[in-house]
């Protein structure tokens, strides 16, 4: 299969109710009013549960996770690693880039989140490290700069020794509101790891889905692949004056773009720290040209990712990443207040309208099945009750 997500979206929107699109007549009338978002509760409130003592853990770790957080909602965080595990990741490894030492209201909130993450890190689950607390992450990698949160985290991944991974690890650096949704229910991200380890290219790019407001000033309690199903109009179901309009608000408001050479993430098979130091936040794909290819795989120089053309690895159809960039007006002013790993502009403007344009519900659809096919009782009500999942069925199956 080729051609990307926007093609297979748009055969889905023609030819079944497989992705469950629904296009909408008319956006719906989020207010952006300051006042309005000032009425809400404040983020934070709901508490974290865990399943880590449900959980087994595997040995070996062929799937990882890579993640830099700064002022995560802890619930929010846990409620993302469940996901992942649910898919097939075996560990996450976490840097966390807040600063306590701000306020006593941010040392409460990082004393929360190292109580949230406590149960998976005491199993095994999940690494997680504060050496970069208040430190400005412009100064933790400057030779990468400039580089996103996960990208960051993969570099510190390849950086340190003690942290570098078995070789054919399934790597995936993502940033806190991003999800991996497999377009086949039935597989899973072993299933990635499996078409990677038989590519020419050991990297595949998984194009995004950019995820809106779903009509939310407030966040809601629960989970974002429950409440936020509205998405952006699929690329082939744009005219091309919506396209040029998508494009130039992204660039006005200093936005990620919807699609483009930066509108996706990649997945790669551990070869070598040498070989991860090739990659940035987006790119990691080895080179078309023969120079820059010879370039590539002499590991004594040290290359920018940048110098070798932006190197986009080659897309695949097996997954695409579900970007909840945006979620409620509340929870958008405050990733606006929290900035950037870099000194891109500052994000501007209210949640645009347009990634509102199309209701799917396949990311929460496909994790309810997961959780019906949990063997383990204890974890499978544990899990339903963490996403807000009805889990009569789970008792009746299994008795009271």
């Amino acid at each position: 299969m080729s051609g990307g997500l926007h093609r297979i979206l748009a055969f889905a929107v023609g030819a079944s109710l497989a992705l469950g699109l629904q296009f909408r007549s008319d956006p719906p009338d989020i207010s952006s009013e300051s006042s309005a978002v000032e009425k809400c509760f404040p983020l934070g409130l709901e508490p974290a549960k865990s399943c880590a003592a449900y959980r087994k853990t595997n040995a070996q770790k062929n799937v990882v996770i890579t993640s830099m957080v700064k002022d995560t909602v802890p619930v929010d965080l846990v409620r993302q690693l469940e996901y992942h595990f649910l898919l097939g990741a075996d560990l996450a490894i976490l840097f966390d880039n807040s600063c306590p030492s701000e306020s006593s209201d941010r040392q409460a909130e990082s004393d929360g989140l190292d109580e949230a993450l406590r149960p998976y890190i005491e199993k095994g689950l999940v690494i997680f490290r504060t050496e970069y607390r208040c430190v400005d992450p412009m100064e933790i990698y400057p030779q990468k700069n400039p580089i996103g949160g996960s990208g960051l985290a993969l570099q510190i991944v390849a950086r340190e020794k003690e942290l570098n991974q078995r070789r054919n690890t399934l790597m995936l650096a993502l940033d806190d509101d991003e999800y991996v949704v497999m377009n086949n229910a039935s597989q899973n991200l072993l299933d990635l790891r499996h078409f990677l380890l038989h590519a020419d290219d050991p990297s595949a790019s998984l194009e995004w889905l950019m995820y809106g407001s779903s009509g939310y000033v407030c966040q809601p309690s629960g989970s974002v692949v429950r409440h936020f199903t509205q998405t952006i109009k699929p690329y082939e179901n744009m005219t091309e004056s919506e396209r040029e309009n998508a494009l130039q608000e992204a660039h006005n408001n200093n936005l990620n773009e919807p699609f483009g050479k930066r509108s996706h993430k990649f997945a790669i098979t551990w070869q070598s720290a040498e070989y991860i130091q090739r990659c940035d936040t987006h790119n990691c794909g080895i080179p078309i040209d023969a120079a820059k290819r010879a370039d590539w795989f002499d590991f004594n120089k040290t290359i920018l990712p940048t110098d070798l053309g932006g190197n986009i690895s080659p897309k695949t159809d097996l997954a695409f990443i579900a970007h909840y960039a945006y979620q409620s007006e509340q929870r958008w002013q405050f990733k606006k207040a929290r900035g950037r790993t870099t000194d891109w502009a500052t994000r501007e403007g209210s949640v645009p309208k347009r990634y509102n344009d199309v209701t799917t519900t396949m990311a929460w659809d496909q994790l309810v099945a997961r959780i019906d096919e949990v063997t383990d009782r204890k974890l499978r009500v544990c899990l339903a009750d963490m996403f807000g999942k009805d889990h009569s069925d789970v008792r009746r199956v299994d008795g009271p």
